[in-house]
């Protein structure tokens, strides 16, 4: 028992160490995108269940003798792939980034992901067959494996990450590699069969015919529901913060202990008070994600109602999963079908919802069914349809519209929180509704589906559109006429359709802001080099372009670069002096294969909130000072509710001995309500002359000198939890 435990905790720590690991690698390859994450999470998913499938074949058509056999040569072979290093060429540039990165992942780690997949089901199965005390019941072996997967998730953001380079990373996850091997070679030999076996164990064919055949779609949807709704909940946590391994690993991690939970002899939650308390959690998370008016400076609160829900959900579905499980002959069965249903949820997330949905409505259908899910766990009503099931949900439709229009006419004095105090009413009518599993699921349906049609409902849409690097919403605002361009839930450019401001640049970019002062001063002292904004978003940089001066426009998405060229969404570009050029693929590579040489390079890259890692370490450093001038300024914008990144760019500043400003641009609520927003920059450059300019001088930058002590970031080392605004 004690060799298969080892074995087993070895492998699971291992294959969950990797994952981040894995995605942080290629992450700078493919824009830093959220995407990256989930993408990579898909492989994974298929990886075990390729794992689950390659055991449970081997078990029917193979002698155990034969079984272990043919797992030492899997391993011998998966020997030939260390280092795990996957690589992918320009992979931000491709056509299909998804395809492009799955076959990094494939190509390159594979069949070691494959023989660590297989090592837990392989082992409990030897396991059982053996004369060991306890063999009749393996499966307190699998909550070892998902304990040794948690430990292995969060090692790695809080001890591999800020200790180890991503070389020595690799060398260590290799070496465990080979100790987890010689394990599972350790138990092939110790692990004897109590009677001899000279047939495949192919289950009983009595067996199979007590097997109800609905019992395999119930393991599907049981395991598919926590693992659509893990990818939904991560992608709107990174979304707005970061693209990194801490964010990551938050919600898998809370997803390896609900199985944990589940499969341990006394679970500290039971299934049923899962199933009690999920709904409980899913209502506010609903009514917050209906409450369209509420402001995004208490964006806290929404991420704790999405990983609660998420949890106490995922803690239902499994707990019954572990309820549903068969007898040990139907072990490595029984595994298949459980990881058949993750894959299903990360094709869902991944691959099907971007190219059905022109927004994020998967995971409101997803939340929709968890609540259909839990409620009839909980001893309800039979599920069946009856005239309460359709009239109840239109009567929450109408009561959301009759809200609606009153906080149309209220909303101002009854302040941030008026959308979600007054979906009290409709929370209590569904709770009411709790014994109607169908009724109560169809009624958090039509309030999501109302936050997440709101705008359309008022006609505030202009465009909208989705890709591998996120959602994009182009909105119009009537007073002042306006349009904004929004990506997740942070605005990303505004243009004013007032006759007489069309041409001003809004929002973080107006000219008596840090960006205009920084380019007045190099305007000033350069009239020769061209321009480079990393960035486009709404284009509203093109407003600072003059006549026969280049701007070059570094996007990564076309999507965002058919949204600022569409004179129906913004007509910045359309309106600008100067020489444009848009300039496709992620910054960092399209700028290490530039020619020119540039005076001013303006860093804007976001993903909604986030700003992508890569982009703010030595080597991106490194980069940008090898196109720009001798006497050349960069600006980088590092507004962030989350991170605090002065001291990343003081720190890189100080390494490459430039000289660094740093602006806090606050506006009060009258000049944001005209569209100028409060924003955050740094500005640095090789010589102090560079910044002796009247805009520069009088605009209230302030000089920072030295390093703050903190470790230089590199693309081995970004540990994001320092800078982490934990408050």
């Amino acid at each position: 028992m004690i060799f298969a435990a080892a074995a087993i905790f070895s492998s699971s720590f291992l294959l969950f160490l990797l994952q981040p690991m894995v995605s942080k690698m290629l992450l700078p390859e493919f824009g830093g995108s959220p995407s990256v994450w989930l993408t990579c999470m898909l492989f994974f998913q298929a990886m075990l269940l390729l794992g689950y499938g390659y055991v449970h074949l081997t078990r029917t058509r193979m002698t155990v003798t034969t079984q272990k056999l043919s797992h030492a040569v899997l391993l011998a072979l998966s020997c030939f792939f260390l280092p795990m290093k996957p690589e992918a060429a320009d992979g931000a540039r491709a056509a299909l980034p998804v395809l492009e990165l799955l076959q990094a992942l494939f190509s390159s780690i594979a069949l070691p992901f494959i023989a660590l997949a297989s090592t837990a089901p392989l082992l409990q199965r030897w396991f059982s067959l053996s004369a060991f005390r306890g063999a009749d019941r393996p499966y307190p072996l699998y909550a070892v494996s998902n304990l040794g997967s948690l430990l292995g998730l969060l090692s790695y953001p809080f001890l591999m990450e800020p200790l180890l380079a991503l070389p020595d990373q690799t060398r260590f996850a290799s070496s465990l590699f080979l100790i987890t091997a010689s394990l599972v070679l350790l138990c092939a030999i110790v692990f004897r069969p109590a009677t001899p076996l000279s047939v495949p164990a192919a289950p009983a064919s009595d067996a199979s015919a007590s097997l109800d055949p609905s019992l395999r779609s119930r393991w599907i949807v049981l395991a598919f529901v926590p693992s659509s709704l893990l990818l939904g909940a991560t992608g709107t946590i990174s979304m707005d913060i970061a693209a990194v391994p801490l964010i990551w690993v938050i919600p898998l991690a809370l997803y390896l202990l609900t199985f944990a939970i589940a499969f341990s002899r006394r679970p500290v939650i039971s299934h049923g008070s899962a199933a009690r308390l999920a709904p409980l959690m899913l209502l506010p998370l609903t009514l917050w994600m209906s409450s369209n008016s509420i402001s995004a400076g208490y964006a806290w609160i929404p991420l704790l109602l999405h990983l609660a829900a998420f949890f106490f959900v995922a803690v239902a579905c499994h707990g019954e999963l572990a309820a549903l499980q068969p007898s040990p002959d139907r072990l490595t069965e029984y595994y298949v079908w459980i990881a058949l249903g993750g894959v299903l949820g990360g094709i869902f997330n991944s691959l099907l919802a971007p190219l059905l949905f022109d927004r994020l409505i998967e995971y409101p259908i997803v939340l929709m069914l968890a609540a259909l899910i839990t409620t009839s766990a909980r001893g309800s009503a039979p599920l069946h349809i009856d005239r309460t099931d359709i009239l109840f949900p239109v009567i929450i439709g109408v009561l959301y519209f009759l809200i609606d229009l009153t906080l149309v006419v209220w909303i101002s004095p009854l302040g941030r929180f008026a959308g979600f105090a007054a979906m009290i009413v409709p929370a209590i009518l569904c709770l009411m509704m709790l014994r109607k599993p169908l009724c109560f699921s169809l009624a958090l349906g039509v309030l999501l589906m109302a936050g997440v049609f709101y705008q359309d409902y008022h006609g505030q849409i202009v465009s909208r559109s989705r890709s591998f690097f996120g959602v994009y919403k182009v909105a119009r605002v009537l007073s002042p006429p306006s349009h904004t361009l929004s990506h997740g839930s942070t605005i990303h450019g505004r243009q004013s359709f007032e006759p007489d401001r069309i041409d001003e640049p809004l929002s973080y970019y107006h000219t008596t802001g840090p960006v205009g002062q920084v380019y007045s001063a190099f305007a000033l002292g350069d009239t020769v080099h061209p321009v480079a904004v990393v960035g486009l978003g709404a284009g509203s940089m093109a407003t600072y372009a003059e006549p026969g001066r280049r701007m070059d426009f570094y996007e990564i998405d076309p999507a965002v670069a058919r949204i600022a060229l569409d004179t129906r969404c913004f007509l910045y570009l359309s309106r600008a002096n100067g020489i444009l050029r848009i300039r496709l693929g992620d910054a960092r590579l399209s700028l290490r294969d530039a020619k020119e040489t540039y005076g001013l390079i303006v860093l804007d890259a976001f993903s909604s909130d986030a700003i992508p890692v890569h982009l703010l370490t030595k080597e991106a450093l490194g980069i940008y000072l090898s196109r720009l001038s001798e006497n050349g300024i960069l600006a980088f914008h590092i507004s962030n509710r989350y991170l605090d990144l002065e001291p990343i760019l003081r720190n890189l500043a100080a390494d490459h001995g430039l000289f660094c400003l740093y602006q806090s641009d606050v506006r009060d609520e009258r000049m944001q309500a005209r569209g100028i927003g409060t924003s955050l920059w740094m500005a640095m450059s090789r010589h102090e002359k560079a910044f002796d300019k009247a805009p520069m001088t009088t605009g209230g930058w302030i000089m920072e000198k030295g390093s703050t002590g903190m470790r230089i970031w590199t693309d081995d080392y970004s540990p994001i939890a320092e800078i982490f605004r934990w408050r």
